[in-house]
Order: C-alpha cells, then sequence, then structure tokens
C-alpha cells in the first residue's frame, strides 16, 4: 500500500424507490468527495433504492438491475472524469437466474472491477431481508487498486468474523463494511465490532 489513502463514506439520506432521485444525490456526494481528494470512495448500503426489506412489496423487485447496468454506467462515467474509484451498494438481479441480490459494485476509471454479494442475510423483526436477496455466491472477493488491495462486507456480514478473515488473508488491506444501520444499539455493536476486528486482522 502506498504511504497514506484518502477514503470517504457517505452516508446520505436516500428517497424509498425513487432510483433517479438518490442516483443524482449519490452522483452529487461522490463529487464532493472527490473534491476534498478521496481516492476510493463507498456509499451507502442499497444507495439507489433506500432500505427496503422493512415489508413485503413485490414492486420492489422492479427497482433491481444488472451490474453492470444503467446505475454502475453512470457511476463510471463520474469515475473516469474525477480518476477515482468507488464503492456503490445497490439491488442486484441476476438476469439469466432470476435470482436477485444486495450487492456492491466496485468501479474504477475504466468501468465495472467486480461485485461483492452480501453473504449472511439476516431475518429479524423489522426486517425481511430473506424476502428479498439471496445469499451472496461470490465468495469474498479482492480488488486490487492503485492506491491498495481493498475488500467489501455489506452491513449483516460485520457479525461473522470469518468474512474478513478471508479477506485479511487474500491480502486486503482496507476492509469497507457498507451499511444501512441506525439504531443507537446497533451503531454501539458496529463500532466495537469493528475495533476488534481491524485490531485482530491487522487490517483498516
Amino acid at each position: 500500500m502506498t504511504n497514506s489513502v484518502r477514503v470517504a463514506g457517505i452516508q446520505n439520506a436516500r428517497i424509498l424507490g425513487d432510483k433517479e432521485a438518490n442516483l443524482a444525490r449519490g452522483l452529487e456526494w461522490v463529487r464532493r468527495a472527490a473534491d476534498q481528494g478521496a481516492e476510493i470512495i463507498a456509499l451507502p448500503e442499497l444507495s439507489t433504492t433506500g432500505f427496503f426489506p422493512q415489508r413485503v412489496d413485490d414492486a420492489f423487485f422492479d427497482l433491481a438491475e444488472e451490474i453492470p447496468g444503467p446505475t454502475t454506467d453512470r457511476y463510471a462515467a463520474l469515475a473516469g472524469c474525477l480518476g477515482c474509484h468507488l464503492i456503490v451498494p445497490l439491488f442486484e438481479v441476476d438476469a439469466v437466474h432470476r435470482t436477485y441480490y444486495n450487492a456492491a459494485a466496485i468501479i474504477g476509471p475504466a468501468g465495472v472491477l467486480g461485485r461483492y454479494r452480501k453473504a449472511h442475510i439476516p431475518a429479524w423483526s423489522r426486517g425481511i431481508e430473506k424476502y428479498y436477496f439471496a445469499p451472496g455466491n461470490v465468495g469474498y472477493p479482492v480488488f486490487e487498486l492503485p492506491p491498495c488491495r481493498i475488500g467489501v462486507t455489506i452491513c449483516y456480514d460485520r457479525h461473522f468474523p470469518e468474512c474478513f478473515r478471508h479477506l485479511t488473508l487474500s491480502g486486503a488491506q482496507i476492509i469497507f463494511s457498507v451499511n444501512n444501520t441506525a439504531s443507537k444499539r446497533s451503531l454501539h455493536v458496529w463500532e466495537a465490532e469493528m475495533v476488534a476486528t481491524a485490531s485482530c486482522n491487522g487490517v483498516y
């Protein structure tokens, strides 16, 4: 890894189900982060749709898209102009198998470099993610970017130490854990888990 890497984490408010408005907001926040020198910029979980798995509504399946697809094309064009790398979480559909994932696209100035699909799908009283998302099937890929090697996890993955161990053993130097966590309890647990994980694995 180079001596220093400037990263940015974006956790902007989203309008539930309004992909175009959320995309416009995301693009603007990416520009702001890049203007401050960020080289790797991560957006929040389900950045284009908002966190919709709080009720059953099959209309939400219409919001899913492929990777590469319209959203990643827009972010790739911006990354090309700004010369940065992006982590863009979105609702992905595998159109061939009609399978849906809570995913994140890793994008550079030349386009989509790959994806991560959330491996651990929770079932809890206020969320029904398992209705919408299949468990990820791409393992824990590491992406070689010019400044460093990175890995990605998504929200609930943070409770499972093996995610981070796999990424560390595969050479990740920075692991981005994108999320849509809001409650005080979750944030408290999140921070403790992240500090312990970073310390145990010797990564950021």
